[in-house]
């Protein structure tokens, strides 16, 4: 008995000081980065405009991406979890990671020379469909498998573009990451999946992501890029399918409503009302309103946004714990459509 405790204390002194160790390097290697890129110019100094490119790392995307990969490789071959991640469950686990790099270097020579946006989707496409083999299929039995393909392929595109929308104010791309793998922790823990594999995923993306926030808000010291956040918005795709995968629906429905929301409403309005085309660069999404039109300033916004994605998450472990009450989620709806339509009160006024 002596001799099991000590072993059960051992192997959590042993998880703490990874996680301590994990959050540590990571907050580290962003800030080497930052002061690599700024604090070790002369007379260099911090504007009070924001964001002023001159004075903000902009590389974070990539660090993000090889940190990710590091932290993974580390911690899956480590003596506590090499054992328990089981690779198995998940059929051809590594084509997740070889897509991973793949946007991630296609994304970084984007940020370098701008590539065409068709060619941005047609890689997208292409990543997203091969990635198939690393999910389980099927995920619906009433869908033709070939039409579920379809299906996935165009949800996780536009998951991966949303995410990348959304990155245009200090801290917003950000929070809305870390109430996401927060929410995919807790659905995790309450349908007890263990799935090391998938833990590990949301973890330390999740650690990475709160590295990064420390550092992009209030004020921005680095940027993601298209980077970092069409590669989170991979990583965020492939746990929502997984999620599906394994028969747990509704519950993700909380975990990203205010993005999909704000993005989804204003390509209708753009594609729609105004006759535009949908990756037209128009900065009219509802949470830039009130900064581009000179009313508020980032803070005004990603604190109710960080708010707004607080209450989703009380209503998702409410909706767990109370037998899947659908009232929940249809609050956590209206409560996402109250702030889009509030942000969209600082609309510019036509003169």
């Amino acid at each position: 008995m002596i001799n099991t405790f000590t072993q059960m204390t051992l192997l959590d002194n042993s998880i703490t000081f990874l996680i301590l160790a994990l959050i540590i390097l990571s907050i580290t290697s962003l800030a080497f980065l930052i002061y690599y890129k700024i604090y070790n110019k002369k007379n260099l100094k911090q504007s009070k405009l924001i964001p002023n490119p001159s004075n903000i790392a902009g590389e974070g995307g990539i660090v993000f991406v090889i940190s990710f990969l590091f932290f993974y490789w580390l911690l899956s071959n480590s003596k506590i979890f090499a054992n328990s991640v089981n690779f198995n469950i998940v059929p051809r686990y590594y084509i997740f990671f070889i897509s991973l790099i793949s946007l991630g270097l296609l994304s970084y020579i984007d940020d370098k020379f701008e590539l065409s946006k068709k060619i941005r989707f047609i890689f997208q496409l292409i990543f997203c469909y091969i990635s198939l083999s690393a999910l389980n299929f099927p995920i619906l039995d009433f869908i033709p498998i070939k039409l579920e393909y379809l299906i996935v392929i165009f949800v996780w595109v536009y998951i991966i573009n949303t995410t990348n929308f959304i990155d245009g104010l200090n801290g917003v791309l950000a929070s809305n990451g870390i109430t996401f793998f927060i929410g995919s922790l807790i659905i995790i823990n309450h349908f007890n999946i263990n799935d090391n594999y998938f833990i590990l995923i949301n973890f330390i993306t999740l650690v990475l992501i709160i590295s990064f926030f420390l550092f992009n808000f209030p004020k921005p010291y680095i940027f993601f890029g298209d980077t970092g956040s069409i590669s989170l918005g991979f990583i965020i795709g492939y746990v929502i399918i997984y999620f599906f995968s394994i028969d747990i629906f509704l519950p993700v429905v909380f975990l990203y409503i205010y993005p999909l929301l704000d993005v989804s409403l204003t390509l209708i309005h753009k594609t729609f009302i105004r006759k535009k085309l949908p990756w037209a660069r128009l900065f009219d999404y509802y949470f830039l309103k009130p900064v581009i039109n000179n009313y508020k300033s980032h803070s005004f916004v990603t604190i109710r946004i960080i708010l707004n994605n607080v209450i989703s998450l009380i209503f998702l472990i409410l909706y767990l714990n109370q037998e899947n009450n659908k009232i929940l989620l249809v609050l956590a709806i209206l409560s996402n459509f109250f702030l889009i339509f509030y942000f969209d009160k600082f609309k510019k006024i036509k003169a």
